[in-house]
């Protein structure tokens, strides 16, 4: 009889279960206690990645201009040392490569290292460099956005955003490495790394497309507005650190180095603890659809068939409603996007030209205005939006009808759901954009440092007008079409401030010794036309959902 060897009988095996579960459903609450949203776990990438493209940002400036300088020293033949009197033929060739080398690499931030590119030549090849640069960061960012949009519709948007690290990763890399190889590698070693750097300007397309997948239509503008606070916050700890580690150390390599571990940590913690926004379904989906339109045909858009680049622009075409007449509620959108980044785009520089050539403002004065700026938008998108849309959301509510099929009925059903107007984001953009147009114009009228505070404030208040207008895009169109919208959105809004520097400039350029404030009284007139377009944007015209019993 060895019934110690007998299986346990089966009145005891469920009590043995049972005994189990409480440790294991203990067990099992503490860890859920620790799991976090994914908008939580996106905020450190934000962060980290805003973090280490504003360390380097001031050093970076300085290591152009003398990219340059080296440049075009040696794409002339005989080295000389170019002042700004003029070529000066050296006493010979092993000294002068040696003076060289000295003034780029021990003492790069003297007084003696910037007389020596102070050579009109040089200035003007470093204006025609940044220009090249400025225009190719504009195109690759117009693209870029398609691109990506592409990419994460069908891989997902975690690949997207370690396709976006890795380019920075080697951008920071080959810019540090350039302090180290011959001379005259430096200069293309330099621009390449440069170049790879202009890869990474699609992020914050990423980041917002990552927050609309996880967000109901109720909770997105908050949730980008406090994303777009946390990158403010970025911006703020990097500007602040960036200029003083390399004043402090006298090295300019440091920050490079310091802003590829922030992204080689930030790409190992996207691989290892950020989750997939746009699940395998979803990105399934939206490939049926795709197809099914393909299939369908669309006469007006087969013309853009071979550019998938710019597929996403397709978005913009008004689609038909079922009374047969046109949606045009993106149309608007991207309208006011585009007349918005013509005139704002380039009102920063216009201020900074203005303060430095007329009033004479000292680094501190425009320093003051830039750091009161990036507070205010930090502190405002962060805690005073979402605020204000939960205490202004009540009083834009709107009752609507929503039709049914009953399960077991063959009448549709009516039933009364209450749901927030998009007037709220309307009113919120034109006020954004009027208050940044009239501090502008304010801002360029002062010459005290109190106005210059008031100003600023004002125009971090303005911020609010990037989380809106997003919420509205993205209200516009299928959950699983808001990444090609909001690309096709970025991409006009890239556009826009493409041009703002030929069109704002060229009217600057033209004005500022006649009539030095005209630039922002056009500045005004454009916001204001670009904010009646919005009062176009109709409740009715937003993605609606098929409502079942």
């Amino acid at each position: 009889m060895s019934s110690s060897n007998q299986a346990p009988s089966e009145a005891t095996v469920p009590f043995l279960a049972d005994s189990r579960q409480p440790a294991q459903l203990s067990r099992s609450l503490t860890w859920k206690q620790f799991e976090f949203s994914p908008q939580t776990l996106l905020i450190p990438v934000t962060f980290a990645t805003t973090l280490a493209a504003g360390i380097p940002s001031t050093t970076f400036i300085e290591l152009i201009r003398q990219a340059v300088c080296r440049l075009w020293n040696e794409s002339h033949g005989e080295p000389a040392i170019l002042t700004a009197g003029g070529p000066t033929p050296p006493p010979s060739h092993a000294e002068v490569l040696d003076d060289i080398k000295r003034r780029f690499r021990e003492e790069t931030f003297t007084r003696e290292s910037i007389e020596l590119c102070d050579a009109p030549e040089i200035a003007q090849f470093y204006a025609i460099v940044l220009a090249i640069l400025g225009a190719t960061e504009g195109i690759m960012s117009i693209a870029g956005c398609g691109i990506f949009s592409r990419i994460s519709s069908h891989y997902g948007r975690k690949p997207a955003f370690l396709i976006v690290l890795i380019p920075a990763i080697i951008s920071s890399c080959m810019i540090a490495w350039s302090q180290h190889v011959p001379d005259w590698l430096t200069g293309w070693v330099f621009l390449a790394g440069t170049l790879f750097g202009v890869f990474s300007g699609p992020l914050g397309y990423l980041v917002d497309m990552y927050i609309l997948d996880g967000c109901a239509s109720e909770d997105r503008t908050a949730a980008l507005s406090k994303i777009a606070g946390w990158t403010g916050l970025g911006a703020c700890v990097s500007l602040a650190l960036g200029g003083s580690i390399t004043t402090k150390t006298g090295n300019p390599v440091i920050v490079f180095y310091m802003a590829t571990a922030i992204y080689a940590t930030t790409l190992i913690y996207v691989v290892y603890f950020l989750p997939e926004s746009f699940s395998e379904k979803k990105r399934s989906a939206l490939s049926h659809m795709r197809s099914k339109a393909s299939i369908d045909g669309l006469s007006a858009t087969t013309c853009l068939a071979p550019l998938h680049i710019f597929e996403p622009l397709k978005m913009l075409i008004p689609t038909r409603r079922m009374d047969g007449t046109r949606n045009w509620r993106l149309t608007w959108c991207a309208a006011h996007t585009f007349l918005f980044g013509v005139a704002n785009s380039y009102a920063l520089s216009a201020w900074l030209v203005l303060a430095t050539s007329k009033y004479h403002f000292t680094p501190a004065d425009t320093g003051l205005l830039l750091t009161v700026v990036t507070l205010s938008s930090t502190i405002f998108l962060m805690v005073i939006v979402p605020l204000l849309l939960r205490f202004l959301r009540p009083y834009y509510c709107r009752e609507i009808v929503c039709s049914f099929l009953a399960e077991e009925e063959t009448t549709n059903c009516e039933e009364l759901e209450s749901e927030p107007s998009d007037d709220l984001h309307i009113h919120l953009t034109v006020a954004s954009c009027i208050i940044r147009a009239v501090s502008f114009l304010i801002l360029a009228a002062s010459t005290t440092n109190r106005a210059l505070l008031f100003s600023g404030i004002c125009i971090g208040i303005s911020s609010v007008h990037g989380p809106t207008i997003r919420s509205l895009v993205a209200g516009s169109v299928d959950p699983l079409k808001q990444g090609d919208a909001l690309a096709a959105i970025e991409m006009v809004t890239k556009a826009g401030s493409f041009l703002s520097p030929i069109v704002m400039g060229s009217i600057l350029t033209a004005t500022i010794g006649t009539a030095p404030l005209f630039v922002f009284y056009v500045h005004l007139v454009v916001v204001l036309i670009s904010s009646t377009l919005l009062f176009l944007v109709k409740d009715e015209d937003r993605y609606q959902k098929t409502h079942e019993a």
